[in-house]
């Protein structure tokens, strides 16, 4: 039985389904951007890869907060979003820009600490093959986080 939650006044459709989902399923999000903190204190210093960045909003905001500890390489197949997004970063910061096609991946010894994807999975055509990329390209106790949408076995 879902729990139904009215609207408020102003409120965005974003925060209302936040909400609503929180109304609806009994844990927390995620702090994605807290256990980043926690990565670098830990290790010092944190590699990060963005599959299918765009103008990699979440990613600028995170690395505003997280400082220059945690190094960013934003992977796009549209080198224009890829220089909007590089403009949004701070000079300071670690940046390297990736034009490829998701789709085309393949290992190159190259290893992050975190591989995220931010609402694009629907972007990937092969998934499995690009979680085998994820596998091979991830450290030891290296995480893949998907912001923003799931993937099901539906392909939904």
């Amino acid at each position: 039985q879902i729990k139904m939650v009215e609207p408020t006044p102003g409120e965005t459709p974003y925060d209302y389904g936040m909400r609503l989902l929180a109304a609806n399923i009994p844990q927390p999000s995620p702090d994605f951007l807290g256990h980043l903190g926690k990565l670098a204190e830990r290790q010092g210093r944190v590699r990060i890869l963005s599959l299918c960045s765009g103008a990699a909003r979440i990613e600028a905001d995170f690395a505003s907060r997280a400082g220059p500890s945690v190094e960013w390489s934003l992977l796009d197949i549209n080198p224009d979003l890829l220089r909007m997004a590089s403009e949004q970063f701070a000079p300071e910061l670690k940046l390297d820009l990736i034009e490829v096609n998701v789709n085309e991946l393949s290992f190159n010894d190259e290893k992050w600490d975190v591989i995220m994807c931010v609402s694009a999975m629907h972007h990937v055509v092969e998934l499995e093959r690009l979680m085998e990329f994820c596998h091979r390209s991830l450290n030891p106790d290296g995480e893949f986080w998907s912001l923003g949408e799931y993937v099901g076995r539906n392909g939904n």
